[in-house]
Protein backbone atom coordinates (compact mmCIF):
# COMPACT_ATOMS: atom_id res chain seq x y z
CA UNK A 1 0.00 0.00 0.00
CA UNK A 2 0.81 3.45 -0.64
CA UNK A 3 1.23 4.52 3.16
CA UNK A 4 4.07 1.67 3.26
CA UNK A 5 5.62 4.06 0.99
CA UNK A 6 5.37 7.18 3.35
CA UNK A 7 6.33 5.00 6.32
CA UNK A 8 9.47 3.62 4.78
CA UNK A 9 10.05 7.68 3.59
CA UNK A 10 9.68 8.85 6.80
CA UNK A 11 12.25 6.05 8.25
CA UNK A 12 14.74 6.66 5.79
CA UNK A 13 14.58 10.59 5.90
CA UNK A 14 14.85 10.68 9.72
CA UNK A 15 18.09 8.07 9.30
CA UNK A 16 19.85 9.50 6.84
CA UNK A 17 19.39 13.15 8.51
CA UNK A 18 18.44 14.50 5.14
CA UNK A 19 18.54 18.24 5.35
CA UNK A 20 15.26 20.73 3.61
CA UNK A 21 16.11 23.73 1.83
CA UNK A 22 13.89 26.63 3.92
CA UNK A 23 10.87 28.28 1.91
CA UNK A 24 9.36 31.48 3.00
CA UNK A 25 6.81 30.71 5.77
CA UNK A 26 2.98 31.43 4.16
CA UNK A 27 0.75 33.84 5.92
CA UNK A 28 -1.03 32.49 8.47
CA UNK A 29 -4.48 32.78 6.52
CA UNK A 30 -3.18 31.26 3.28
CA UNK A 31 -3.03 27.63 2.61
CA UNK A 32 0.15 26.68 0.67
CA UNK A 33 -0.34 24.69 -2.81
CA UNK A 34 0.40 20.46 -2.52
CA UNK A 35 -0.09 20.10 -5.87
CA UNK A 36 -2.92 19.01 -8.26
CA UNK A 37 -3.90 14.66 -8.29
CA UNK A 38 -5.60 14.09 -10.97
CA UNK A 39 -7.26 10.43 -11.39
CA UNK A 40 -10.71 9.93 -12.37
CA UNK A 41 -10.92 14.06 -11.97
CA UNK A 42 -8.59 16.12 -11.02
CA UNK A 43 -7.76 18.12 -7.70
CA UNK A 44 -5.71 20.72 -6.25
CA UNK A 45 -4.40 19.85 -2.84
CA UNK A 46 -3.87 22.59 -0.58
CA UNK A 47 -2.95 22.86 2.91
CA UNK A 48 -3.16 25.30 5.99
CA UNK A 49 0.46 25.51 6.91
CA UNK A 50 1.24 25.29 10.94
CA UNK A 51 2.79 28.67 12.30
CA UNK A 52 6.55 28.37 12.35
CA UNK A 53 6.66 25.45 10.06
CA UNK A 54 7.68 25.50 6.14
CA UNK A 55 6.62 23.20 3.54
CA UNK A 56 8.73 21.49 1.10
CA UNK A 57 7.54 19.44 -1.79
CA UNK A 58 9.55 16.35 -2.18
CA UNK A 59 7.75 14.04 -5.07
CA UNK A 60 4.45 15.06 -7.22
CA UNK A 61 2.60 13.16 -9.83
CA UNK A 62 -0.96 12.71 -11.01
CA UNK A 63 -1.38 9.82 -8.53
CA UNK A 64 0.73 10.97 -5.51
CA UNK A 65 2.31 14.13 -3.26
CA UNK A 66 5.00 13.61 -1.02
CA UNK A 67 5.89 17.04 1.22
CA UNK A 68 7.71 17.74 3.83
CA UNK A 69 6.27 20.09 6.85
CA UNK A 70 8.85 20.79 9.30
CA UNK A 71 10.29 23.54 11.38
CA UNK A 72 13.78 25.14 12.18
CA UNK A 73 13.27 24.43 16.05
CA UNK A 74 14.39 20.80 16.68
CA UNK A 75 11.64 20.56 19.88
CA UNK A 76 8.73 20.42 17.08
CA UNK A 77 7.53 17.52 15.21
CA UNK A 78 8.24 16.91 11.80
CA UNK A 79 5.28 16.08 9.14
CA UNK A 80 5.72 13.78 6.44
CA UNK A 81 2.71 14.12 4.53
CA UNK A 82 1.60 11.71 1.26
CA UNK A 83 -1.59 11.66 -0.36
CA UNK A 84 -2.00 9.01 -2.94
CA UNK A 85 -4.85 7.31 -5.18
CA UNK A 86 -5.87 4.39 -4.52
CA UNK A 87 -7.82 1.93 -6.49
CA UNK A 88 -8.33 -0.01 -3.69
CA UNK A 89 -10.86 2.89 -2.49
CA UNK A 90 -12.92 3.45 -4.90
CA UNK A 91 -16.46 0.87 -5.79
CA UNK A 92 -18.97 0.60 -8.92
CA UNK A 93 -17.12 3.98 -9.83
CA UNK A 94 -17.84 5.54 -6.40
CA UNK A 95 -15.03 7.29 -4.49
CA UNK A 96 -15.03 6.02 -0.63
CA UNK A 97 -13.89 8.19 2.18
CA UNK A 98 -12.65 6.29 5.07
CA UNK A 99 -15.80 7.14 7.00
CA UNK A 100 -17.82 4.24 4.25
CA UNK A 101 -14.98 1.29 5.37
CA UNK A 102 -16.43 -1.55 7.47
CA UNK A 103 -14.85 -2.66 10.74
CA UNK A 104 -13.23 -5.51 8.85
CA UNK A 105 -11.87 -3.00 5.99
CA UNK A 106 -10.45 -1.17 8.88
CA UNK A 107 -8.88 -3.94 10.43
CA UNK A 108 -6.88 -4.86 7.34
CA UNK A 109 -5.86 -1.47 7.48
CA UNK A 110 -4.58 -1.72 11.16
CA UNK A 111 -2.93 -5.28 10.02
CA UNK A 112 -0.58 -3.46 7.61
CA UNK A 113 0.49 -0.65 10.13
CA UNK A 114 1.12 -3.77 12.64
CA UNK A 115 3.05 -5.70 9.78
CA UNK A 116 5.29 -2.35 9.44
CA UNK A 117 5.57 -0.57 13.48
CA UNK A 118 6.29 -2.17 16.69
CA UNK A 119 4.13 -1.15 19.78
CA UNK A 120 1.31 -0.05 17.85
CA UNK A 121 -2.13 1.48 19.14
CA UNK A 122 -4.81 2.52 17.63
CA UNK A 123 -7.30 5.13 18.13
CA UNK A 124 -10.45 6.67 15.80
CA UNK A 125 -11.39 10.63 15.93
CA UNK A 126 -12.82 12.97 13.22
CA UNK A 127 -11.61 16.36 11.43
CA UNK A 128 -13.33 19.23 12.33
CA UNK A 129 -15.64 18.72 9.13
CA UNK A 130 -16.09 14.84 10.20
CA UNK A 131 -14.14 12.62 8.45
CA UNK A 132 -13.07 9.82 10.10
CA UNK A 133 -9.38 9.56 10.97
CA UNK A 134 -7.15 6.96 12.31
CA UNK A 135 -4.39 7.88 14.65
CA UNK A 136 -1.77 5.14 14.83
CA UNK A 137 1.24 5.08 17.27
CA UNK A 138 4.09 2.91 17.03
CA UNK A 139 7.71 2.74 16.47
CA UNK A 140 9.86 2.51 13.20
CA UNK A 141 13.29 1.57 13.84
CA UNK A 142 12.91 2.72 17.35
CA UNK A 143 11.74 5.61 16.31
CA UNK A 144 8.99 7.07 17.55
CA UNK A 145 6.40 7.87 15.00
CA UNK A 146 2.82 9.04 15.10
CA UNK A 147 0.45 8.60 11.45
CA UNK A 148 -2.84 10.36 11.09
CA UNK A 149 -4.24 8.19 8.74
CA UNK A 150 -7.32 8.70 6.51
CA UNK A 151 -9.16 8.14 2.97
CA UNK A 152 -10.78 10.63 0.91
CA UNK A 153 -12.14 10.66 -2.18
CA UNK A 154 -10.12 7.23 -2.83
CA UNK A 155 -6.95 9.16 -1.79
CA UNK A 156 -4.66 7.63 1.13
CA UNK A 157 -3.82 10.26 3.50
CA UNK A 158 -0.98 9.66 5.62
CA UNK A 159 0.59 12.25 7.68
CA UNK A 160 3.55 11.07 9.71
CA UNK A 161 4.52 12.75 12.41
CA UNK A 162 7.49 12.43 14.57
CA UNK A 163 10.67 14.24 15.68
CA UNK A 164 14.47 14.68 14.78
CA UNK A 165 16.85 11.74 16.67
CA UNK A 166 18.53 14.80 18.95
CA UNK A 167 15.27 16.57 19.84
CA UNK A 168 14.69 16.61 23.73
CA UNK A 169 10.79 15.61 22.73
CA UNK A 170 9.48 12.17 21.90
CA UNK A 171 6.02 12.36 21.96
CA UNK A 172 3.09 14.14 20.64
CA UNK A 173 1.81 17.12 23.43
CA UNK A 174 -2.25 17.41 23.42
CA UNK A 175 -1.47 20.51 21.55
CA UNK A 176 0.63 19.29 18.83
CA UNK A 177 -1.85 16.86 18.96
CA UNK A 178 -4.47 19.46 17.70
CA UNK A 179 -2.46 21.27 15.73
CA UNK A 180 -2.61 18.23 13.36
CA UNK A 181 -5.94 17.57 13.71
CA UNK A 182 -5.91 20.98 12.30
CA UNK A 183 -4.10 20.41 9.90
CA UNK A 184 -6.21 17.49 8.59
CA UNK A 185 -9.38 19.16 8.74
CA UNK A 186 -7.72 22.35 6.46
CA UNK A 187 -6.17 20.10 3.91
CA UNK A 188 -8.37 21.22 0.75
CA UNK A 189 -9.38 18.73 -1.99
CA UNK A 190 -10.50 21.25 -4.60
CA UNK A 191 -12.07 19.72 -7.65
CA UNK A 192 -11.25 21.23 -11.16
Amino acid sequence: MKKLFALMLCAALLLCGTAFAETAEPAAAQKEYLGTLNVNGAFEIKCKIPEGYTVNIIDSTNTMITAVVSSQDKNKPTIITNVAFSDMYTVDGKALKMNDLTEEELAEIQATFMDQMDDVTFEYTESAYGTKLMIVRGKINDVSVVDFYSIYESYEIDCVVTFEPDSEVTTLSEEQVAMMLDFFSEMDFNKM
